[in-house]
């Protein structure tokens, strides 16, 4: 066999490549190409090219450059799409029986805010800013506790972060036993219309050791004003101990509706049978299907045509939407078009 010598074309030295017994590497990549006679055209990226070289030859042409993307372009784009996947997964419907979150409402989430000392919204839409310490005196002056000497910025930051991860009745607690308050030492005889009675002294616990601070240290680490001081105190047992928070502990509300009227709502809803002719049960485990014709807002206006009648009183409809769906497992039927319903069961017959 005759050994062919590599040639370079001269019209296309940039492009072209003519190799005999050459091993090209891999990238970038080449496309070989066999010429035995004449002329024979290849398709290169929207175009026509002819090559014209004598038998026998072994023509190669470089493709070219490849765009390459970026690597991190990549995984911050399959990353991306993740997170969306998993974002609409996530996104269930509402459902009727869903159980409601607490935790999520604005006002609960309004106290949580205001009880860690971060900034909110208040109801009435006014911003409220963050809790930060305040250094309204200078204690290394004027001060007679020195505070500042013996409590540094690390520590007073420490115990800023310690009280705001408190919940409010850990919080009375914590004003307690880092205060004292004392009867205020007088002369009856000279001074006995003296509107103060009570005095009060403020410390705090640092590594084990207690240290006696001024009003303002102690108001300016805590970022709180003088009245959290004096309520906690005024309503103290004897036993030390502060008292407990009463809001919403109230059973007599007046805004609670009597249990008649109540038991009237459910009374109703519980007249009407399922599709299986079984009676309706409250606190049912296993899902009851009323017909697919009634609404709970048809039924609202049965119940409020029969309290007219009888002269009662009635609830509103978001009551009786409440107990409907927060005491009964009920719903309604819903019958596909086409299917024809069992006569037993009432369900759609399936056909084979």
């Amino acid at each position: 066999m005759q050994q062919i010598q590599p040639q370079m074309l001269p019209n296309d030295m940039n492009a072209m490549q003519i190799t005999s017994h050459v091993i090209l590497p891999q990238v970038p990549v080449f496309k070989p190409h066999m010429i035995t006679s004449g002329v024979q055209q290849q398709y290169y990226g929207g175009h026509y090219e002819a090559f014209i070289k004598d038998q026998h030859c072994l023509i190669t042409k470089v493709e070219p450059d490849v765009q390459l993307i970026n690597e991190k372009h990549i995984e911050y784009k399959s990353e991306f799409n993740q997170q969306q996947e998993k974002d609409t997964a996530t996104k269930k419907k509402r459902t009727r029986s869903q159980v409601p979150n607490p935790s999520k409402w604005a006002c609960n989430v309004r106290k949580i805010k205001h009880q860690k000392g971060e900034a909110y919204i208040s109801r009435r839409g006014k911003y409220v800013p963050e809790r930060r310490i305040r250094n309204t005196k200078d204690c290394l002056k004027s001060c007679k506790y020195k505070c500042n000497e013996r409590i540094n910025d690390v520590d007073r930051e420490h115990i800023f972060k310690a009280f705001y991860s408190l919940n409010t009745n850990e919080k009375k607690h914590f004003l307690l036993n880092t205060t004292e308050r004392n009867y205020v030492k007088r002369n009856k005889s000279v001074d006995s219309n003296h509107k103060r009675q009570y005095s009060f002294k403020y410390f705090f616990l640092v590594r084990g050791v207690r240290y006696t601070v001024c009003k303002n240290f102690y108001l300016g680490t805590l970022a709180i004003s003088q009245k959290p001081v004096y309520n906690v105190h005024s309503g103290k047992s004897d036993m030390n101990l502060p008292k407990p928070d009463g809001r919403g502990q109230s059973e007599a509300s007046a805004h609670s509706l009597p249990s008649e009227i109540k038991d009237r709502v459910r009374k109703h809803i519980m007249s009407f049978t399922t599709i299986d002719s079984k009676p309706v049960k409250q606190f049912s485990r296993k899902k009851q299907y009323l017909e697919s014709k009634l609404s709970i807002k048809q039924m609202y206006t049965m119940y409020f045509s029969d309290c007219n009648k009888e002269n009662l009183v009635s609830v509103k409809e978001s009551m009786y939407r409440k107990i409907f769906k927060q005491e009964f497992n009920l719903h309604f039927k819903k019958d596909k078009a086409g299917h024809q319903l069992c006569c037993r069961c009432k369900g759609p017959i399936k056909k084979k």
